[in-house]
């Protein structure tokens, strides 16, 4: 025990390593910036919402308003906003609640993490790398700390993945376990059904093969469960979206629709594989897979398994290509499969017996400079800002001494998602991107009465430009105008 605690404190030491090159203190009183700033936004809108106006869990709403008056926005299971709007309740609205909410249940399902490699592993120098190496990952790391569900739902799957690792004695518990835990990961971030799956197909097979299929078919029941929660909650969602006509959240395939196109979205993938792993790494998860086939034993499950994740990695990314290709967050459920491939691949080396004296020299070089690349990514991609105008994030009080009531509606341009200019100055409106129909435009004015403009060419749009009033107030590079006629009231 004491040997594991003292293993445990290194293990977090190193851990706590890799929050350095975000500078924690800084990052974590920030408003949302980053990669995919405007999927942080949408999701923290989620939880601002129910912290000021107490909607029921299965009524998400966001901010923008479009062509729903309600707001009502359901796609991923809205738990995590749901929580962190408690947390505002009692500790006052602090974003940094929400970042220390997901980097906590991170944070376990690293530690569990280890104790899955402890558990399979007999030396201390295996279980810390397999426990650690596959945490060099810029997009994991990164998208642990901010509004986002799949790290959590990550941590969910880790934890549903070691009860069923304690599956010698055939526990019913251990069984139920999994099968909540795992149904809960569903519903935060609905990939991770393609794991559950990878979990299905290992257990028949390894059963197959240890002629112990019955055994395996009765297990395999308990998995109908992730499923089965799966299926009612997007039934639901997509009601919820047909009533509400909102196409927000919406998951669905994405594949390319022609050869060159798939090509184009695999180049685009390699163009942005080191926000996913450093080269060093990469390199690693290839002479792992080598190794995991070349010994592939189908009745180890941690064989099948690890080989089954990475195939069912290369599944999701085949449905979702135009989009799995840019949103590095899509990825971080799979990422679990490289921890197993690392930790079937060790385990093959220790059961051979391999001690290669200058081991230690190459892991630690090869440490250094996947750390060195990883620091340099990551400090790229939490540092950056996408398209966000940083004036959005302090408007609110301007907004008030204006005169505008949180229960008026705002028509903000030129903001390219649903929600970023509309959360960061907590106004609910019509969000309206640059490249959209004139008849939208019209449309989100008719239903606004103030307009927060950051390009004042919208003044000259002759389609729109009897629909804008005079100029209220300016503060910095945002302009602030009446909307004429005003629209009728917000409907909460």
């Amino acid at each position: 025990m004491k040997r594991f605690l003292q293993t445990l404190v290194l293990f977090t030491a190193a851990l706590a390593l890799l929050y350095l090159p975000i500078h924690p203190i800084d990052y974590f009183s920030s408003r949302p910036h980053g990669d995919h700033t405007w999927a942080q936004c949408d999701r923290a809108s989620l939880a601002l919402n129910y912290f000021q106006f107490h909607y029921s869990l299965l009524a998400p709403n966001t901010h923008n308003l479009a062509y729903n008056p309600t707001g009502i926005a359901a796609g991923e299971f809205p738990l995590i906003p749901f929580l962190v709007s408690k947390m505002y309740l009692c500790f006052g609205f602090h974003e940094y609640l929400f970042r220390i909410f997901t980097l906590a249940f991170s944070l376990v399902g690293f530690v569990v993490a280890f104790m899955i490699a402890k558990r399979q592993l007999k030396s201390l120098s295996s279980q810390l790398i397999a426990s650690f190496i596959w945490l060099l990952s810029p997009n994991l790391i990164f998208y642990s700390t901010g509004f986002l569900p799949d790290t959590v739902a990550l941590t969910f799957f880790i934890l549903a993945f070691y009860f069923l690792l304690q599956q010698e004695n055939r526990s019913s518990k251990n069984l139920f376990a999994f099968s909540v835990l795992s149904s809960v990961a569903v519903l935060l971030k609905s990939s991770v059904l393609f794991l559950v799956a990878a979990v299905f197909v290992s257990l028949l097979i390894t059963a197959y093969k240890k002629k112990q299929l019955k055994i395996a078919l009765v297990q395999v029941l308990w998995l109908l469960l992730p499923f089965f929660s799966c299926i009612l909650w997007i039934l639901f969602a997509r009601h919820s979206q047909q009533v509400y006509h909102s196409n927000i959240f919406k998951l669905s395939a994405t594949y390319p629709q022609s050869f060159a196109m798939a090509v184009s979205y695999c180049y685009t993938m390699l163009h942005n594989l080191p926000k996913v792993y450093p080269l060093p790494i990469l390199i690693l998860i290839l002479c792992s897979l080598i190794l995991l086939l070349r010994n592939f034993k189908a009745g180890e499950f941690f064989h099948v398994f690890a080989l089954t994740a990475f195939f069912m990695w290369l599944t999701f990314f085949s449905l979702m290509m135009r989009n799995a290709c840019y949103h590095g967050y899509y990825h971080i459920p799979f990422q679990f499969s490289v921890f197993a491939i690392f930790v079937a691949a060790l385990k093959i080396a220790e059961e051979k017996r391999w001690q290669i004296k200058a081991a230690p020299v190459y892991a630690g070089l090869t440490s250094l400079f996947a750390f060195i690349l990883y620091t340099n990514t990551l400090g790229k991609i939490s540092s950056a800002t996408d398209f966000v105008n940083k004036d959005w994030y302090t408007l609110e009080n301007t907004l008030r001494t204006a005169g505008i009531k949180k229960s008026d509606r705002v028509f903000s341009a030129n903001d390219a998602s649903y929600n970023i200019s509309l959360y960061c100055m907590n106004q609910r409106g019509w969000n309206c991107p640059s490249k959209v129909w004139d008849s939208y435009k019209i449309e989100a004015l008719k239903n606004c009465d103030y307009a927060v403009l950051t390009d004042t060419s919208y003044l000259h749009q002759s389609a729109i430009e009897k629909y804008f009033g005079k100029e209220i107030t300016q503060y910095g590079s945002l302009h602030i105008y009446r909307v004429t006629p005003s629209s009728i009231p917000l409907q909460n």
